[in-house]
């Protein structure tokens, strides 16, 4: 009898854990739109390829754009714009289900150029965005705004909503600076 009940416990406390840690999915970006002259190369390669609409690119995948622009959903809820003259990796892209709800979470290191952040504003509480760049991290905490890198330089906008802001040390530590509200 002490066998069948400890194996019942084992089972609801299993049952339990995956119902309050839920699932983790890692998602691929999907490409919007594309204008112009934007080339990306896949995990591991050095070949860099023409991009194209309703491609899907997998975290690890590098973007560049020449004399020209594209839109690209990250994760379902976010979306960037990809500015002429830049360069970026996709990084992160997870879709997180668990009891509670759920969590959209992406990161994007930019290395130079501009992008933009486009958050569904219905789903802020559910997304984790963060633009990583060499001099600091850009996380969401709105729902439109954007990040340049030039000259060695991060310059970061906010259209609507707040930015949180780290920046790097020299020790490659992240270093918090307060959100940078915005009136709409």
């Amino acid at each position: 009898m002490k066998s069948i009940i400890m194996s019942v416990l084992c089972i609801l406390s299993v049952f339990l854990f995956s119902a309050v840690a839920g699932f983790s999915q890692a998602v691929k970006a999907t490409v919007q739109s594309v204008g112009g002259d934007v080339t990306f190369s896949e995990p591991g390669a050095d070949k860099f390829k023409k991009l194209a609409q309703g491609q899907t690119l997998a975290p690890g995948s590098k973007i560049k754009s020449g004399n020209g622009t594209a839109r690209i959903s990250v994760v379902p809820g976010v979306a960037i714009d990809v500015e002429s003259n830049s360069s970026l990796v996709m990084s992160e892209m997870f879709f997180v289900q668990y009891a509670a709800g759920k969590m959209r979470k992406g990161t994007v290191e930019l290395q130079s150029g501009t992008i933009s952040a486009l958050i569904d504003e219905n789903l802020t509480k559910e997304v984790d965005f963060k633009i990583k760049t060499p001099q600091g991290v850009a996380a969401a905490r709105g729902t439109f705004y954007g990040v340049s890198v030039h000259e060695g330089k991060m310059y970061t906008f906010v259209k609507k909503g707040k930015v949180g802001m780290s920046s790097q040390s020299k020790e490659n530590e992240t270093k918090p600076l307060p959100a940078v509200p915005v009136n709409p």
